[in-house]
């Protein structure tokens, strides 16, 4: 088995599939037989070629009501469902990735002020979980309790 050559893999990597907002799309990587690179960028989901597709035709009020429909028909109502609620998981998680973030919690009468450091997709995620753990640690009801006004989450570097 041939040794990859990185130089021509990073070469081609940076000319084919960078996306077109400056990040990375995925994608395969494989050598040739002739020695050559070939690479394969993951092409848009089925829904979106549709809605694409829909659009460009035109005379469709909602271009995505008419594929969801159309895939209601063609899988079912509750496998179509299942197919929506992971699509919708794997752009989450694309756009917001968990990011660590740094919480001060400032002084009040009953403690000093403290730092936590807290992984979440966002500064209102972050700012919810240090809530529910100042809760818990001063023994206080979750409905209860409220962060004081200093509180402010930032991304750690």
């Amino acid at each position: 088995m041939a040794k990859q050559p990185s130089r021509r893999v990073g070469r081609a990597l940076k000319k084919y599939v960078k996306g077109q907002n400056g990040d990375w799309t995925p994608a395969k990587v494989k050598l040739e037989k002739g020695g050559g690179v070939a690479i394969k960028v993951n092409p848009e989901s089925k829904f979106a070629q549709c809605v694409k597709d829909v659009k460009t035709r035109g005379g469709a009020y909602s271009p995505s009501g008419v594929c969801a429909a159309a895939g209601r028909k063609k899988f079912g109502k509750r496998k179509f469902a299942a197919m929506a609620k992971a699509g919708k998981k794997r752009v989450s998680t694309r756009r917001n990735p968990v990011r660590t973030w740094d919480v001060h919690v400032p002084a009040t009468r009953n403690d000093g002020g403290y730092d936590l450091k807290i992984r979440a997709e966002s500064s209102f995620g972050a700012l919810a979980e240090a809530r529910r753990y100042c809760a818990k640690r001063q023994g206080v009801p979750l409905a209860q309790f409220h962060l004081p006004k200093g509180a402010k989450a930032r991304v750690s570097a």
